[in-house]
Formats: structure tokens, C-alpha cells, sequence
């Protein structure tokens, strides 16, 4: 499998050249200014239309 990734301003797109589901996961992390942190995990799945 290839993927790819495109990022514009606050949009990142995952692209797939298979025609079967493609699962990813997405991890976002932030700090706020009194230096706590924070993450969270997203399962994402894409398909393409083949």
C-alpha cells in the first residue's frame, strides 16, 4: 500500500491507491501555557472508489 499525506493550513488528507478499507491512526498532541499536556488517539479509515 502507498499512501500519502497533504497538508493545507489545518487540514491534513491521507490518500490510498488500494481498494479496501486502509485504517490509520492519528495521534494529537497539545501543551497548554501552564505546561500540561494532553494527547489523544483517532482510529481513521479511508476507502477509495475503485
Amino acid at each position: 500500500m502507498q499512501a500519502a499525506t497533504k497538508l493545507d493550513g489545518d487540514t491534513a488528507r491521507r490518500y490510498s491507491n488500494v481498494c479496501h478499507e486502509v485504517e490509520h491512526q492519528v495521534t494529537l498532541m497539545a501543551t497548554d501555557s501552564g505546561g500540561n499536556a494532553r494527547s489523544a488517539v483517532r482510529r481513521i479509515f479511508i476507502w477509495t472508489l475503485c
